[in-house]
């Protein structure tokens, strides 16, 4: 098990805060349009609980290539430079209050 899987699966998902991000491709100058969407606590307690149960769920990880099978118990991993991760990071880093959807 790699380290950041760890850390992943060691993070406590019940004493974090939830933010709903939306994306949505864009043909202008930006490559995505962001908006923030509000939350209420049930919504917000119910994506804690299904992290929950699918973290508790996933026992191994193998990293991803197009031919690669998985078991019920695995997830496939992306190093952050093979993703769009850096760019959305930027986003999500801007105030909610200035991007509501």
């Amino acid at each position: 098990m790699t380290s950041d899987f760890q850390a992943l699966k060691d993070f406590n998902f019940n004493k974090s805060t939830v933010y709903l991000w939306v994306y949505k491709n864009s043909e202008r100058d930006i490559r995505f349009r962001t908006h923030y969407v509000q939350t209420d606590r049930e919504l917000n307690d119910d994506f804690k609980s299904i992290a929950n149960t699918e973290l508790n769920r996933i026992t191994e990880q193998s990293p991803y290539s197009p031919i690669t099978q998985v078991n019920e118990s695995g997830c496939l991993a992306l190093t952050c430079n093979d993703t769009d991760f850096d760019l959305l990071k930027t986003q999500v880093n801007r105030l909610e209050t200035e991007n509501r959807g």
